[in-house]
């Protein structure tokens, strides 16, 4: 897997971008990079595209990844994540997951509306 971390400073975001295929290890990587750049940023929000990924998770490791996201991102993180069309279904599971662990995060199939939801006043 390779992945991008960027810190965006007009709207102040971080964003992650995650190609090639990616274990639940990749995940982790790239999760502490995000929060790194947070915390270094000052900022709660984060931008995930996942468009051009493909994820070899099992049920399990997906709930244990999205089940840590409350111990791993400040309190209040916002998380919109991008995902193909055809995985959307599938990753309600994980959406549903860090809903019910207080994290505020939703999944969108297009990036402009995912940054819209992201950068909405109310966050």
């Amino acid at each position: 897997m390779a992945h991008a971390i960027e810190f965006v400073k007009d709207t102040k975001y971080v964003g992650v971008a995650l190609t090639g295929e990616i274990t639940k290890n990749d995940l982790e990587i790239a999760r502490n990079e995000a929060n790194l750049a947070l915390t270094a940023n000052n900022c709660n929000r984060i931008l995930v595209d996942a468009t051009r990924s493909n994820p070899r998770l099992s049920v399990l490791e997906l709930f244990e990844f999205e089940n840590e996201h409350r111990l791993r991102f400040p309190l209040g993180v916002r998380i919109a994540l991008v995902v193909p069309p055809d995985r959307l279904e599938n990753l309600r599971f994980a959406e549903n997951v860090a809903q019910n662990r207080g994290v505020n995060m939703n999944l969108f199939l297009d990036r402009a509306q995912a940054l819209n939801w992201l950068l909405e006043r109310s966050s």
